[in-house]
């Protein structure tokens, strides 16, 4: 039998280097699992608060709603009317604090605020359409 580089039996005095264990990079993997934990903490915490201000964040995005529609009324627009839009808004965020105003109600409102200020100015009949809009839906 013979041994050697022309050989197909490995010839036995050849030692190889010994391979190196698995897991060598373990420190890596579990900082990377602890980085990754602490993410994944903290958007669920975000989240939570996030979920519990929901309302406080609605009713300030609301009352800088009335103040563009108030600063934005043009001069023709009287105080009786000014003061009907103000009551219906009340109104509307009252429903929306308590939850009976679907999204999709108020987004359909703001798009109607943003459509009337789009000129730059509040006519009376878009004010009056706003306090229309602002109202309780009674339909289907």
């Amino acid at each position: 039998m013979t041994t050697g580089p022309d050989s197909s039996i490995p010839d036995p005095t050849v030692t190889h280097p010994p391979v190196a264990a698995a897991g060598g990079n373990s420190g890596v993997l579990k900082w990377s699992l602890v980085g990754c934990t602490l993410v994944s903490a903290v958007l669920i915490v975000s989240l939570v608060v996030l979920g519990m201000k929901a309302r406080s964040i609605l009713v300030w995005a609301l009352a800088r709603v009335e103040d563009q529609v108030m600063a934005g009324s043009a001069p023709e627009v009287t105080p009786a009317e000014r003061q009907a839009f103000r009551d219906a808004f009340a109104r509307f965020v009252d429903r929306a604090k308590s939850g009976k105003v679907p999204p999709d109600e108020i987004r359909a409102f703001q798009k109607k605020v943003v459509e009337a200020m789009a000129d730059g100015k509040i006519t009376p009949e878009e004010l009056r359409a706003l306090a229309a809009a602002a109202g309780p839906k009674t339909g289907p």
